[in-house]
């Protein structure tokens, strides 16, 4: 009964959060033009690609482990500090030696760093499996943050600030709920000992390799999108993408969190192939009608709902359908091949992503006459489905 009250919590929580985040996404879209998010995501992307080298992904570690006593708890939480205070000063010494340093900049650095600290504390608390709390905490705040955002542009204080102070309220406001609730875990300095934290950091090695792929592969779509086309070519993108993953964005914390839980206790890798199967069919088919819906759905009312400014948007959405429906898969192979502990396979996973994409894109570019959104929209979808069918095949049909 817990875990059908736990499952009911994140299918409902998900689906909340999403509702207002898409509403506020619309509501932001019309106020602001695509070059105002194109430079988001441009500084988006250095400030996470610095942090991306910086972090161990201490929350993936903890998620991994069987239990977490307070010695471990203490360690973890120490490392993250750490890391949050390192990441804070390199993209302070970064922006004001290479680049232009101003306050959108400084908000979303702190935004972004002070969440490496509340992953660590979201997975010590998930490794509870109590999510109805925790689905509160996680959804009430970005709820939180999403208002802020609507009201500073409706009030026209700052519109352009909106989209960055959005990140600091959410961060912080969750900081807030952890600590009042006494939730929050401080670390011991009695606690921390030089063996722990070096086996930490020896046990992150492959984490971390998978973790900066991860990254990297968002990361290089912007950077390529702004070298092709600019901010404007490079907030379209940001847009397209974003809006066409929000199914994804629903069932994809569901699918991720329970199906990782369930799929580890599974003894050997027939039962997984199983369950990986089971709990795919039907995403594959809700995710499929969805992508027919905004292919066949009419120009025009993307116009209404985006507004003028975004027209450009349109085909690049239709075409990002291939993104969508290679994601129903895509996570279930990360998450087979972590529970297998077969880092060389995710890691073969990620880099074939990334140099699909890559290759792809530059080909379009250089042998097309295609508008530059639509070039990186099919180098995206094509990238992630080709190792993504590759990959099921193999885990499928041959271990099968």
């Amino acid at each position: 009964m817990k875990i059908n009250l736990n499952k009911v919590f994140l299918f409902s929580g998900s689906i909340s959060d999403l509702i207002v985040s898409f509403i506020v996404n619309l509501i932001l879209i019309r106020f602001l033009m695509p070059e105002i998010f194109g430079q988001y995501a441009i500084f988006l992307t250095m400030i996470a690609l610095i942090q991306m080298v910086l972090t161990l992904r201490l929350d993936v570690q903890i998620i991994r482990l069987k239990e977490i006593n307070s010695l471990l708890k203490s360690n973890y939480v120490f490392i993250s500090i750490v890391e949050t205070l390192i990441i804070n000063f390199v993209v302070l010494s970064y922006f004001i030696f290479f680049q232009e340093l101003n306050y959108l900049i400084i908000i979303l650095m702190i935004s972004m760093s002070f969440w490496n600290i509340v992953a660590v504390q979201v997975a010590i608390y998930e490794k509870t499996f109590n999510y109805v709390r925790l689905t509160i905490f996680e959804k009430s705040t970005s709820i939180f943050g999403n208002l802020a955002a609507v009201l500073i542009v409706l009030l026209f204080i700052n519109k352009e600030a909106s989209i960055y102070i959005r990140h600091l309220v959410h961060v912080f406001t969750f900081l807030i709920l952890l600590i009042y609730f006494k939730n929050f875990v401080f670390f011991r300095i009695n606690e921390i000992k030089l063996s722990i934290l070096k086996k930490i950091i020896f046990d992150g090695r492959y984490i971390w390799i998978d973790g900066i792929l991860e990254s990297l592969i968002d990361r290089i779509i912007l950077i390529v999108s702004n070298i092709f086309g600019g901010f404007s070519i490079t907030g379209i993108i940001f847009q397209s993408k974003r809006l066409i993953l929000v199914p994804h964005q629903i069932l994809s914390p569901i699918y991720n969190r329970l199906f990782y839980n369930e799929i580890s206790q599974k003894k050997n890798s027939e039962s997984k192939i199983l369950h990986f199967y089971s709990t795919s069919k039907l995403k594959l088919l809700l995710y499929f009608l969805i992508s027919i819906i905004i292919i066949i759905m009419p120009k025009e009312v993307y116009i209404f709902i985006l507004g003028n400014n975004w027209v450009d948007a349109v085909l690049p959405i239709k075409f990002l359908t291939g993104l969508l429906i290679s994601n129903t898969f895509y996570d279930m192979i990360k998450s087979f091949f972590i529970s297998e502990e077969n880092n060389r396979n995710l890691v073969t996973l990620r880099l074939s992503v990334i140099f699909l994409f890559v290759s792809l894109a530059f080909f379009f570019y250089k042998f097309s006459e295609l508008d530059v959104a639509i070039i990186i929209a099919i180098s995206i979808s094509m990238a992630y489905f080709l190792p993504t069918m590759y990959y099921l095949y193999k885990i499928f049909y041959v271990k099968k």
